[in-house]
């Protein structure tokens, strides 16, 4: 008796199928989705990241504060490298070579030009970045929810400020690297295809959540590899949980939109949904794992134990 009290129905297990498929269509469509827009990045997700690892998913984003970029000979060394990418990717002679690097000069030109007449705006925003940093991460500034609050406006303040520059930085080094290009002749252009940009960790990122949400829809779905497939898609709302936490006195609160939550939000019911799929034989009901468990497996043990009976 003891033991049928923990025995599902027939109803239960048709509805944790119907549970598994439909977690696995979310997943796979959010996938398929992501894959059919190549220009979709979690860029954007990592940027509004806050709660206490906040700091840990901005430092994914390529120069997430633009220190880098107003740092005049970090950009000069980042066009010497894709100056020799350029040689290299399309095979230049030497007189595109030559033209290259006056390519480089010319650059190098405007880019003193440009921290000549910013100087004064460029220190300014630096050092006031750099006293941000100093109050945010003191302890109050990461506890008191008043000063939360005050640290984020000043960051929007300090992101205003450094737009206008970045913004320009960022035309000039789009700019060389279409002049670089421009340098390539139309057969070197269609034989090796456009200077490639350099890859970042957040590119890394999007292919990698591209095939994770994938693999996890179909294995879902399909019932194969069930428990793996339950177990990738909760590590993957953990880490949407630890950079959207839905915790009193973290700053900025979640838009209205989203709803109202205190630590268990939509997010932190599917990962715990995808925990207690993994905690059910949910793929051999109407999966493929149902023929590798009865199947192959089960052929494998009784083989095994087959020999240790001889």
């Amino acid at each position: 008796m003891l033991k049928r009290r923990f025995e599902l129905g027939l109803l239960a297990v048709a509805l944790l199928v119907v549970l598994r498929v439909a977690l696995g269509w979310h997943f796979l469509y959010e996938g398929w989705w992501k894959w059919k827009h190549p220009e979709w990045s979690a860029a954007g997700f990592f940027r509004q990241a806050r709660g206490p690892f906040a700091h840990q998913f901005h430092r994914l984003l390529p120069d997430y504060d633009g220190r880098n970029r107003l740092d005049k000979q970090w950009v000069f060394s980042r066009w010497q490298a894709q100056l020799q990418q350029a040689i290299d990717h399309y095979g230049f002679d030497e007189k595109q070579q030559q033209a290259a690097r006056r390519v480089l000069q010319l650059f190098e030109k405007q880019l003193d030009d440009f921290f000549a007449e910013n100087e004064a705006e460029i220190n300014q925003y630096l050092k006031a970045l750099e006293k941000w940093r100093q109050q945010a991460g003191a302890p109050a500034g990461r506890q008191v929810p008043y000063l939360q609050e005050r640290l984020h406006r000043r960051w929007q303040e300090l992101q205003q400020q450094a737009a206008p520059l970045l913004g320009r930085v960022d035309k000039m080094m789009a700019a060389f690297g279409r002049e670089l290009e421009a340098l390539a002749t139309p057969e070197q252009q269609a034989g090796r295809g456009p200077l490639p940009r350099p890859v970042e960790t957040i590119d890394r990122i999007d292919q990698a959540t591209r095939w994770l949400l994938v693999a996890v829809g179909l294995g879902l779905m399909l019932g194969l590899l069930t428990r793996p497939a339950a177990l990738g898609g909760a590590a993957f709302l953990l880490l949407v949980v630890l950079a959207q936490p839905a915790l009193p006195g973290v700053y900025p609160p979640p838009h209205p939109s989203q709803g109202h939550a205190i630590v268990v939000n939509k997010d932190f019911i599917e990962m715990l949904t995808l925990l207690f799929v993994a905690a059910t034989p949910a793929g051999r009901w109407a999966g493929v794992d149902f023929v590798l468990y009865h199947g192959l497996w089960a052929r494998c043990c009784r083989g095994k134990k087959e020999k240790k009976a001889k």
